[in-house]
């Protein structure tokens, strides 16, 4: 079969330059949009991370990917969000270990405890300083 000069021609053709400036018109709503979105960094950072634990304490995996996808929204930045998905796999491991030392060493439940709340103790008076001596400088 031979394909003539005009039907080659045909499929070879740009596509209309109005549909082009549709679809940039259509990448830079997105774009607006984007730079538009309200700032939240506090769901970011302390929301985000205690529901990614609350849902992988339930085993519902699945909700980790879109609550990733609202700190990256929420965040003002890229360190907001990758400090909220740090805390929530630092948190979700946290809670993990917890509760495998608390089913590990079912006698000891007071030493395991003090020891699993004193981590989250730690964690939050070592934050605590941090912020204080950001804020001072």
């Amino acid at each position: 079969m031979h394909l003539g000069s005009a039907s080659a021609s045909a499929h070879l053709r740009r596509p209309a330059p109005s549909r082009r400036l549709a679809d940039i018109r259509q990448l830079l709503g997105l774009k607006r949009r984007l730079a538009a979105r309200r700032r939240r960094p506090l769901l970011a950072a302390i929301a985000v991370p205690l529901a990614a634990v609350a849902a992988a304490g339930t085993v519902q995996w699945f909700a980790v990917l879109p609550l990733g996808f609202a700190a990256w929204w929420w965040a003002p930045g890229f360190t907001t969000w990758l400090i909220a998905a740090e805390a929530s796999w630092v948190g979700i491991a946290w809670a993990i270990g917890g509760t495998a030392a608390l089913s590990a060493w079912p006698r000891a439940r007071l030493a395991v405890g003090s020891l699993w709340i004193g981590t989250a103790a730690a964690w939050a008076a070592g934050s605590a300083l941090s912020r204080q001596n950001a804020l001072a400088h």
